[in-house]
């Protein structure tokens, strides 16, 4: 066995902010006999944020605040009833980037649900030719439209805008 002295390893130690505890509050949520939790204050308010600062006479505001939200939603089907579910979701917990995987739709669709939707704007992949499990889209909120420099598709499973 052989040794190295000229090694030395030290822990690293964080310094814990003390302060209240964020709110949280769950939802009991049943569907199809199956009950779950869903946590209904993902975001604590601006107001809970300028609380815990160090210095409570001067108020910190969170300028830059950025939610990614990932789904794959196995196929659109027919209609829009699984977008426009998750859609309302997403808006509801103010999401600004949605990555959406197993769309099995195309580009054309895309350009279409950019026009029905006023708040968000998506990029989107062509499928693949068999029958499930391909195409893929990126949602952005449009207040970070103007952010947006080039999209880089490649194939049915890459985005990157």
């Amino acid at each position: 066995m052989m040794t190295n002295n000229n090694i030395r390893v030290t822990p690293k130690t964080k310094k814990k902010k003390k302060g209240k505890p964020f709110n949280t509050s769950f939802k009991n949520i049943q569907n199809n006999n199956m009950t779950y939790k869903q946590d209904t204050n993902i975001r604590p308010l601006q107001k809970e944020q300028n609380e815990h600062s160090p210095n409570n006479n001067i108020s910190e505001i969170n300028a830059f605040n950025l939610v990614f939200m990932g789904h794959n939603i196995n196929g659109l089907g027919l209609d829009d009833f699984k977008l426009n579910i998750l859609m309302d979701y997403c808006t509801n917990k103010r999401a600004d980037i949605i990555g959406i995987v197993e769309t099995n739709r195309d580009r054309k669709y895309g350009k279409f649900w950019n026009k029905q939707n006023a708040e968000y704007t998506s990029f989107w992949t062509n499928k693949d030719n068999k029958i499930k499990g391909s195409g893929m889209c990126i949602v952005i909120n449009k207040k970070w439209e103007k952010y947006i420099r080039k999209i880089n598709r490649i194939g049915t499973y890459y985005i990157e805008v």
